[in-house]
């Protein structure tokens, strides 16, 4: 028997990530702390969509759902219309902007805690030995557990790497479940999962539903680029080794 976790945002608490409902409020609150802390032309772009495509008053915005914000977006980029007057260039300057303001408030407020995040390597540890039963090809046989998430932040990423590299270097995998290139460039930490598992390694599934904060799209050919440790997702404009 399979089992899958499926992680939100409660997950991250006790190590002192926000919950999804206390974003928007943070958000707000740390540029009323410091005006330069988030890009000046994303967080215009930001309080735009909030003003004049959902039609939010000032007052309302530390009570706006982030599903509302993406949803939108996402469903006329995915059928190629506009949306409220925001052309297809405008949506995606648009959500990017919005993604690196909320990855941004996120590093700013885990850095501001500093909780202590035990209890995530204790789940890493147990994750990374059990997936170590599909070692020396035996991934055919067993899948015993793999993990959703909806999160974010990269607390369990980190984990779940940093176990790894410890325990077994070079023959295990962080497992997006996508293709994925490392962002350094000589990095063989970072690979595909099926590359790994071809090589007579294993791999820990996690599944990120919502992105990553550390990982890098680049702007024209689409390649996924990821580094653990590093908080890169808000980038902006990069191209790739492959484009440069």
């Amino acid at each position: 028997m399979k089992t899958v976790f499926v992680l939100g945002a409660g997950f991250s608490k006790e190590a002192g990530a926000p919950m999804q409902a206390e974003i928007m409020g943070e958000i707000f609150k740390i540029h009323q702390e410091d005006s330069n802390y988030f890009n000046g032309s994303d967080f215009q772009l930001f309080e735009n969509l909030l003003t004049e495509q959902l039609y939010y008053k000032r007052e309302q915005f530390k009570d706006v759902q982030i599903e509302d914000m993406f949803t939108p977006l996402d469903r006329c980029l995915a059928d190629n219309i506009q949306f409220r007057g925001l052309s297809i260039e405008q949506m995606t300057k648009t959500r990017d902007a919005v993604f690196n303001i909320i990855g941004l408030a996120i590093r700013r407020i885990l850095e501001r805690k500093g909780n202590s995040k035990e209890y995530i390597d204790h789940f890493a540890e147990y994750l990374v030995r059990t997936c170590s039963e599909r070692l020396g090809g035996n991934y055919r046989q067993h899948d015993p557990v793999s993990v959703i998430s909806t999160n974010w932040d990269i607390l369990l990423d980190n984990s779940l790497y940093d176990y790894i590299q410890r325990n077994y270097h070079g023959r295990a995998v962080v497992d997006y479940c996508c293709y994925i290139s490392s962002l350094e460039e000589r990095d063989e930490t970072v690979k595909p999962g099926l590359e790994m598992l071809g090589a007579g390694g294993f791999n820990v599934k996690l599944l990120k539903i919502h992105g990553s904060l550390n990982w890098l799209q680049c702007s024209r050919c689409m390649r996924l680029y990821v580094g653990f440790n590093k908080k890169i997702g808000v980038a902006r404009g990069a191209t790739c080794r492959h484009c440069d």
